[in-house]
């Protein structure tokens, strides 16, 4: 009688450690099921996507139906020069948010380097399995999310060699909700 109790509660405990393992794995996995930037989910309308933009950063420098664009804003505790936001749209006139780019004007290369490294352990954080590649003149890339497209990462880190120097950009999407 012993002996079935004992095999009974052992049972009952195995269940209860499968069910918690599903539930914590489920849990992970769908973390970032909804792709999105600082809570505004790629795939919003323009006019809904606007509306969370304006809460988080105040009123645009300028916006079209495709493009609003910030200058000199935090974002994840880091001071970025430049924050676009952009959109698609179909041909029934349904827009769609579908990229964020995050600029940072670093000077040299190898500033730029060292914000993309800061920012790659802050995305890190939010995004387990951000990897690490090395362009080809040895700067750092990273990527890492999950796109709602298959294949595809949500985002990307790297230096960028500008007008005026180095730049680091974040760069969410662009994600093609409009073929």
């Amino acid at each position: 009688m012993l002996i079935m109790k004992v095999k009974h509660s052992y049972g009952i405990l195995r269940r209860m450690v499968a069910t918690i393992v599903i539930i914590v794995t489920t849990t992970s996995v769908n973390a970032h099921s909804v792709a999105d930037v600082s809570g505004i989910a790629f795939g919003t309308s323009y006019e809904e996507a606007l509306q969370a933009i304006e809460e988080q950063f105040g009123k645009p420098l300028s916006r079209t139906e495709s493009r609003v664009v910030y200058r000199d804003k935090d974002f994840m505790g880091v001071r970025f020069q430049e924050l676009t936001f952009g959109f698609q749209k179909d041909d029934e006139g349904r827009t769609y948010f579908n990229e964020a780019r995050f600029t940072l004007q670093a000077g040299s290369k190898a500033n730029a380097c060292k914000y993309v490294e800061t920012i790659a352990n802050r995305m890190t954080d939010e995004y387990p399995g951000v990897s690490k590649d090395l362009e080809e003149d040895g700067s750092p890339f990273y990527k890492g999310g999950t796109s709602p497209f298959i294949g595809n990462y949500l985002f990307t880190i790297y230096v960028y060699p500008g007008r005026n120097g180095y730049q680091t950009v974040l760069r969410y999407g662009p994600l093609p909700y409009v073929k």
